[in-house]
């Protein structure tokens, strides 16, 4: 798992780079590559208790492999670290999105700007001057449509990590509800803390993405209402 989540860091950051280079004054880009920064981290400090998982897995009754496989499939019946990385990876959609619009968009009012250096008398005449369709509206929704997509995406996380992943390491022991194995075996996990302490912290960067992408909604909203009373 480690040598996979190197992999897939060295690779983001090969992608990210001539991004990160090329954001000049911009603070939006800035803002979502620091949370996507955050969410790695996260993913690193998750992944070090979590790796051990079959190991740290045991029960009160001597069993065979094939019955401690069974226990161990029944009770971790959830994806739990492709899960992670599956969020990481959706995040970055929405993210690379809204730099493609910024870059759009200023693409676009560079080459207006310079068909009016070109043609001043144009800009003059009164056709010129009768207001077109505002293309920075259309700017503001599609990153309003970006931030809620990333929204869902925190939110569907977040979810899955409060019901479906953390009730598995929540309590103490768990009886193994496996066919033609021994009855009343009780299993436990080493590093259960360490364990919980791993979602918590995944779910916290998960709350700050939510929170987050809640202001920048509402500030692009107020935003496109002041574009549109222009």
């Amino acid at each position: 798992m480690h040598s996979t989540m190197a992999a897939i860091v060295t690779s983001l950051v090969r992608l990210f780079q001539p991004s990160l280079a090329s954001m000049g004054d911009s603070q939006g880009p800035v803002l979502w590559y620091a949370l996507l920064s955050l969410r790695l981290v996260a993913l690193f400090t998750a992944d070090n208790p979590w790796s051990s998982l079959k190991p740290d897995f045991t029960c009160n009754h001597s069993m065979s492999a094939f019955c401690t496989t069974l226990c161990f499939n029944n009770h971790f019946d959830v994806p739990l670290s492709p899960l992670w990385s599956f969020s990481f990876l959706a995040g970055v959609v929405p993210v690379l999105l809204m730099r493609l619009v910024q870059r759009g968009s200023r693409k676009a009012a560079s080459q207006k700007k310079d068909i009016e250096l070109m043609d001043p008398v144009r800009e003059a005449s009164p056709k010129s001057s009768t207001p077109g369709p505002p293309q920075s509206t259309s700017v503001v929704i599609l990153h309003i449509a970006c931030i809620l997509f990333l929204l869902c995406i925190e939110v569907v996380f977040l979810w899955a990590l409060a019901v479906l992943q953390l009730p598995k390491v929540f309590p103490h022991t768990f009886p193994c509800w496996a066919d033609l194995c021994p009855e009343n075996v009780e299993c436990a996990i080493f590093g259960r803390t360490d364990k919980q302490m791993a979602l918590a912290t995944l779910a916290f960067t998960a709350g700050i993405n939510i929170v987050v992408c809640v202001t920048s909604a509402i500030m692009e909203v107020v935003q496109l209402s002041r574009c549109r009373k222009k």
